[in-house]
């Protein structure tokens, strides 16, 4: 287990292996079982674009080739402050199938919380839009002085996300463990600066396929659900719940999420920027 995270008892972690309710694989892995089950079919769309499942793959593939060929290595935490778009999950999984492990950020974190999160958990990079809702992110990353800033497009100082790395990295042949730290999530924050939150891949596919369930998020054969969020633990969790649920015939309504309930909406909600 990670350095400074208390792993789950094994006896607790083997009887939930035993149960079924965690399974020996990573969250790239269960990725790439679903795209190579419908390659074609519309995994993820933001607010400018749609990718099927094969295309995320390979744009997660050329993601992890750039962060190796940037010195990103296996146990390197890397700073997620990206809105809701194609890239927030393509370089999640990136970071997921070369072992680095992403801090999840809030767009509208500013220097205080972004030099608190980089300081404490030791980032070797931060991943931005360089200019969102009129605020230069690209200004502030240079100012934190870390070693990698990773922009959706080109800015001053940064490395873009869709610069060519070379060969690109297979998604979900790396062999991770399934049962050790995947990535970390922030707490509220409410009586002082954020927690780490660590979760593992096991607990975390555990969440996300009960997650489904439980919200009827079944993805059609040809559409895969998209999320509509304002918190970085919802986005991510019901986007990776979406993309690995069983596939069903049909379209069937499914929740649209702004961290309040709100009402149903016919088909998949998008992953807005938000």
């Amino acid at each position: 287990m990670l350095e400074g995270c208390t792993p789950f008892p094994a006896e607790i972690a083997e009887r939930y292996v035993r149960a079924g309710f965690w399974r020996r694989e990573t969250v790239p892995q269960a990725i790439a079982k679903a795209a190579l089950e419908r390659p074609d079919s519309i995994a993820i769309t933001d607010s400018t674009r749609s990718v099927t499942f094969s295309r995320l793959i390979a744009e997660a593939g050329n993601l992890a080739a750039l962060l190796s060929r940037n010195g990103i290595v296996r146990n390197d935490r890397i700073v997620i402050q990206l809105p809701n778009c194609v890239e927030f999950a393509t370089l999640t999984i990136a970071c997921l199938e070369i072992g680095a492990i992403p801090v999840m950020a809030l767009p509208a974190f500013r220097k205080a919380d972004l030099e608190y999160l980089v300081s404490f958990s030791d980032a070797k990079a931060i991943a931005i839009a360089p200019e969102y809702r009129g605020f230069d992110h690209a200004a502030l990353a240079r100012e934190l002085k870390i070693r990698l800033i990773l922009s959706t497009t080109p800015a001053e100082g940064c490395v873009p996300m869709h610069e060519h790395a070379g060969p690109s990295h297979a998604i979900g042949s790396s062999t991770g463990d399934p049962f050790e730290v995947a990535l970390f999530l922030l707490s509220g924050g409410t009586t002082g600066m954020p927690k780490l939150i660590p979760r593992t891949h096991a607990d975390y596919l555990y969440n996300a396929r009960e997650s489904a369930a439980a919200t009827g998020r079944r993805r059609p054969t040809s559409r895969a659900g998209k999320i509509v969020s304002s918190s970085r633990v919802s986005t991510w969790l019901l986007w990776l719940a979406a993309m690995i649920a069983p596939p069903v015939t049909g379209m069937l309504d499914s929740p649209t999420i702004r961290g309040r309930p709100s009402a149903r909406r016919k088909g998949p909600a998008m992953m807005r920027d938000v």
